[in-house]
């Protein structure tokens, strides 16, 4: 049976704990954001930088110095490293099995290899479980048993917690964003398909700004400037509405947390999207089943999240 927990019981058998000094590393498709933990809370230092910026010394060999970097200035000492990934990660919880906009760090073993550079206990995670184990801990989700979460940037995924422990199903649980559609066109086959991820991620939103010389941090606040971008926008809203749909119908969780880079832009329409969702969804006694709320603390619930898991940790609920 697969052991949904077995990078973290890895780290709880090395000696990490709630009083660790851990640093916390979010690999998003273009960045690396990097913040610590520290006897219980978390350091108000954070840092930045792209991923092309350290791609000269080697993408595994660069970031071990920038752990080092951020542990010398602002941990003092380092007892582990929790490093979220956007792409797909294999049961072991080592070997990198997709990562899109990484694509060198597929089928390599990155927990290992970090492992081996550092000498402390390597923990990779998905990022959209941390991002809303981190809203049930510190957020929107706060001591929520029954929630899911919906992240849209870069790429898209989702994750559903169960009394504060994630759902895995045999692994790859909840991938939402590699949902092929069936393709408009009688000419397509199936296996031709975009997937959700290709149709509204922000990688479409790029696409969406290049076509109308827009800067796509103020593509939402444009809506209503322009009948085709709205019209574009709201096709991409859709299909926002529609991963919320599927989530709902497959879960039918208590409360459903969206967030992720793409929900964060300005003039983001989020009660277009709450109702659509809603009209989409499940109702019982046209009450809906779940309520849909955004999530309040951007990149940094991976902190807090990596908080949640160091508690439950020292309780021995993993």
């Amino acid at each position: 049976m697969y052991d949904n927990l077995s990078c973290w019981k890895r780290a709880r058998h090395s000696g990490v704990n709630q009083t660790s000094h851990v640093t916390v590393v979010d690999i998003g498709g273009t960045s690396i954001k990097i913040g610590g933990i520290r006897e219980g809370a978390t350091v108000d230092f954070k840092t930045k930088v792209y991923i092309d910026e350290i791609r000269a010394d080697g993408l595994v060999e660069g970031l071990a110095k920038l752990i080092s970097a951020y542990c010398r200035e602002h941990l003092g000492t380092l007892d582990g490293v929790v490093i979220t990934i956007p792409g797909l990660i294999d049961r072991d919880h080592d070997r990198i099995l997709k990562c899109k906009n990484i694509s060198e760090l597929e089928g390599r073993k990155f927990a290992s290899e970090l492992h081996a550079i550092l000498n402390v206990p390597v923990v990779l995670e998905r990022d959209v479980i941390l991002l809303l184990k981190g809203e049930y801990y510190h957020g929107a989700a706060k001591d929520q048993n029954d929630v899911a979460g919906l992240f849209i940037g870069t790429g898209i995924g989702a994750s559903y917690l169960i009394s504060g422990q994630p759902f895995r199903g045999g692994g790859w649980a909840l991938e939402l964003g590699h949902i092929p559609l069936f393709p408009s066109s009688k000419d397509k086959k199936l296996n031709q398909a975009e997937t959700l991820e290709d149709l509204c991620s922000g990688s479409q939103l790029v696409k969406i700004a290049n076509k109308y010389d827009v800067e796509i941090g103020k593509l939402f606040a444009q809506i209503n400037c322009s009948n085709d971008l709205t019209n574009d926008l709201d096709y991409l809203i859709d299909f926002h509405a529609f991963a919320v749909s599927v989530i709902i119908s497959t879960f039918s969780p208590n409360l459903l947390v969206i967030g992720g880079g793409v929900t964060e832009m300005e003039g983001y329409p989020f009660d277009r999207l709450r109702d659509l969702a809603t009209s989409l969804s499940i109702s019982i006694h046209e009450k809906p089943i779940t309520t849909i709320m955004p999530a309040t603390l951007r990149w940094e619930s991976v902190l807090y999240g990596t908080l949640s898991f160091l508690h439950d940790l020292d309780y021995a609920s993993i």
